[in-house]
């Protein structure tokens, strides 16, 4: 059985372990306080961002974020190519987390990621279990355990937490510094704020702050983005690349409300 078979069996399982770990956190104390969640200031939506590589479209990520009856929030996106040779290459990627929204924090509960190319999967999924301040973790290299931390983030919860926290006017301009669960390891990630900037981004004209995600240098996963108040400080604009090749997101459907408005 391979392992991208495995994990969609272990996915289910995880499903139901959300119920009881949904109902546990409710009861007792979770990692940076909070005994209910308060609103958490990002509303459910759907974008839709195209992907330039050198200026040529080559795909689409489709975002969704949703809450169940549980209170339980799901982010999820997936890659699909657009492009004819990544069709026939069958390059496509899948990420998501849910979690739950304490106070003024981001709780997450499971990440998982899927890069799929030809002749190579890569995939990871952890399981955080609060109460033994562990992560249940699958590789495509194996399972591992892996000590939780308070204030703990994934790379796609880390994104939603700095657009929460930019809900807040005293946070911005300011640069944060997280603790992010990687494949198989913790790491001290940058987002720092470079300034407001406004920009036009197909049309639609955004006054924005540009922020830099670092995570170590030479990273293909440093990337640049501009986010906006008239999305709930969401990603209008994202940049990433090396030497060889420039990669651009811009948002094309959102199902959040934008004013017209052009930049003339």
């Amino acid at each position: 059985m391979s392992t991208i078979k495995r994990s969609n069996i272990r996915w289910i399982s995880i499903l139901t372990w959300l119920s009881l770990a949904s109902a546990a956190l409710g009861q007792s104390d979770a990692p940076n306080g909070g005994d209910a969640d308060s609103a958490f200031p990002i509303p459910a939506h759907r974008t839709v961002h195209e992907v330039l590589r050198n200026g040529s479209k080559v795909g689409e990520v489709h975002s969704t974020l949703s809450q169940d009856e549980r209170g339980i929030w799901f982010f999820e996106t997936d890659t699909v190519a657009t492009s004819t040779l990544a069709r026939m290459l069958r390059l496509s990627a899948e990420e998501s987390a849910h979690f739950l929204w304490r106070e003024d924090h981001v709780l997450p509960l499971t990440y998982r990621n899927i890069s799929r190319a030809p002749l190579r999967t890569r995939f990871w999924q952890h399981e955080l279990h609060w109460d033994e301040h562990v992560s249940e973790s699958v590789t495509h290299q194996g399972e591992l355990r892996i000590p939780l931390e308070d204030g703990l983030l994934d790379p796609l919860t880390l994104r939603l937490q700095v657009s929460a926290w930019l809900h807040e006017p005293e946070r911005r301009g300011q640069n944060f510094e997280f603790r992010v669960l990687e494949r198989d390891q913790i790491e001290t990630q940058r987002v720092d704020d470079l300034g407001a900037e406004t920009i036009e981004v197909n049309g639609q004209c955004y006054e924005t702050r540009k922020l830099r995600r670092f995570r170590r240098e030479g990273s293909s996963r440093n990337y640049l983005m501009w986010l906006a108040p008239a999305q709930h400080w969401l990603p209008v604009r994202i940049e990433l690349g090396d030497e060889d090749d420039d990669i651009v997101l811009r948002l094309i459907e959102s199902s959040l409300p934008v004013a017209d408005q052009n930049c003339d």
